[in-house]
């Protein structure tokens, strides 16, 4: 089976992956220790389209989930 039935690249440069596709020889047992991410602060265009006091910082996990958090929360559960 070849990277071409489960994998491909999109236009935006992100790899997709069909998960129903995988084969079985693509897991592992494993326990997640790290959760890598890239944040970012957002701007004062962006802030106006959200509700006053929500959380203004994206995280995007290394998986493609975006998740909104607070500043005060990146010092509780984030480290370089």
């Amino acid at each position: 089976m070849g990277f071409e039935q489960y994998m491909r690249q999109g236009n935006n440069g992100e790899i997709q992956v069909a998960c129903a596709n995988l084969p079985n020889k693509g897991f592992i047992d494993a326990i997640k220790v790290k959760d890598i991410c890239k944040l970012k602060f957002l701007t004062k265009q962006e802030k106006e389209n959200i509700a006053p006091g929500s959380p203004d910082v994206m995280l995007k996990h290394i998986t493609g989930e975006i998740e909104y958090i607070s500043r005060s929360d990146i010092s509780k559960k984030y480290t370089d």
